[in-house]
């Protein structure tokens, strides 16, 4: 098969021939993630370089290139990403069943564990998913850059607050204790004693007065309390139950899908939401299950539907609006089924008869690339294979396709696991 994957390093980390991994999948039923993304000889600032290994020895050796000391060298990981963020600092995000791992990368040296999260048990084998994002809130976050992460009905911000001097991984819709009298470190967080709708964040470290200051509700106004200076850092705890991992940014918010809604962040803000901030798909009710950025538009694909939204800069409530004219009845399989990558979406498509097809978008028009023999073997592979859920882990053939050229590769069949974002049944290899 001709590839440019081998012995391509980006920033330091080499990434090692792709039929090693393939030959030490064994072809478990539900192995996760053994397929990663890679862009010739480009910095990995804000990309993904991969995502993912089916066994934590895997990921040690190629993410790393050194040994890693994870609790259950057994786990599989459903979920491995690298970003750079502000300070020149990298990290690691490892999801190995019911834990997110986070390590400090520096090129050339061993990682740095830097903390680690307990998810629900109903994610133990769901895609994580994470996007960098910017912020022009630097004042008030501490940060300029940071990584959004998604899972049904939880998520988190990752980030290097250059306030404080440290690694910053809050749960959004994370529960902080009442203000109390008493000293406070940088970046500490409390909302009111009598809640206000809002929580605030330690700017300036020191001990608070006996009695509570008035506290603004405008975010990013200060108050000083004792020797404490406070910012109002976002509204609090408003973050929705979300049903599914997909995530995306779109001019300096964070949207996230709610059975048929898609619910957005405060400008900037990617841990404050409004409740009453969302725009559903109305055209054609339906269930998103996946969200997709083509060109400068959001993409809601459901399990019938698609619809476009753009942002309309509206001043108050959701800033979309819905592109009228342009609706696919054609529908995508899951969350794990589609991929956006620039101008580019692929995803498969499910039809009420159990066929399943490989299509993209051209000029917004839905164009079927995969043809009936290749249906036929998708369609096959889920009719047999009991474990298939496009939110997971599967066991499928998969199909290469260079995405430059629009073209099949020759006899390029075999049995593997791909991860979300990677569609779960073909190798999307980006070749510039």
């Amino acid at each position: 098969m001709a590839r440019k994957s081998d012995n391509i390093k980006t920033e330091k980390i080499e990434v090692k021939n792709f039929n090693n991994l393939k030959d030490n999948l064994n072809f478990e039923p539900g192995i996760s993630n053994t397929a990663y993304t890679i862009r010739d000889e480009v910095f990995y600032l804000g990309k993904t370089i991969f995502n993912g290994y089916p066994y934590v020895s895997a990921l040690s050796e190629f993410l790393f290139n050194s040994t890693v000391s994870f609790p259950v060298a057994s786990k599989r990981v459903s979920g491995c990403y690298m970003f750079e963020l502000d300070s020149n600092k990298s990290i690691a995000i490892v999801k190995l069943e019911d834990k997110i791992y986070f390590f400090e990368h520096v090129p050339g040296s061993n990682p740095t564990t830097i903390s680690d999260v307990t998810i629900s048990s109903s994610n133990r084998e769901v895609y994580l998913e994470a996007i960098f994002c910017s912020t022009e809130k630097a004042s008030t976050t501490g940060y300029s850059k940071y990584v959004f992460i998604n899972l049904p009905g939880e998520a988190w911000v990752v980030a290097y607050n250059t306030r404080i001097g440290a690694w910053q991984i809050e749960k959004v819709n994370n529960t902080y204790s009442a203000w109390a009298g008493t000293e406070y470190s940088l970046g500490n967080r409390c909302i009111p004693t009598v809640s206000n709708g809002y929580y605030y964040e330690v700017t300036v470290a020191g001990t608070s007065a006996d009695v509570q200051p008035t506290w603004p509700t405008t975010i990013g106004d200060t108050i000083v309390d004792g020797t404490v200076t406070w910012v109002c850092r976002g509204r609090y705890n408003n973050f929705p139950t979300t049903t599914s991992s997909s995530v995306k940014t779109l001019n300096g918010y964070i949207f996230v899908c709610v059975g048929g809604d898609i619910y957005n962040s405060d400008l900037d803000l990617p841990d404050s939401w409004n409740p009453s901030d969302f725009i559903s798909t109305e055209i054609y009710p339906d269930n998103i299950v996946a969200l997709a950025k083509y060109k400068n538009y959001l993409v809601a694909f459901g399990t019938n539907t698609i619809e476009f939204f753009y942002d309309a800069a509206n001043t108050s409530g959701t800033p979309l609006a819905r592109q009228e004219g342009i609706l696919h009845n054609i529908g995508c399989m899951g969350q794990g089924m589609v991929i956006d990558n620039e101008d580019k979406v692929f995803w498969i498509s499910q039809t009420s008869a159990q066929t399943y097809s490989l299509w993209t978008l051209d000029k917004f028009e839905a164009k079927k690339i995969s043809t009936p023999e290749q249906d036929g073997a998708i369609s096959i592979q889920v009719g047999v294979n009991t474990r298939v859920d496009p939110n997971r882990a599967n066991y499928m053939y998969i199909f290469g396709f260079r995405l430059t050229e629009g073209i099949w590769w020759e006899s390029l069949t075999f049995i593997l696991m791909l991860p979300h974002p990677m569609l779960v049944m073909f190798l999307l290899w980006i070749l510039r």
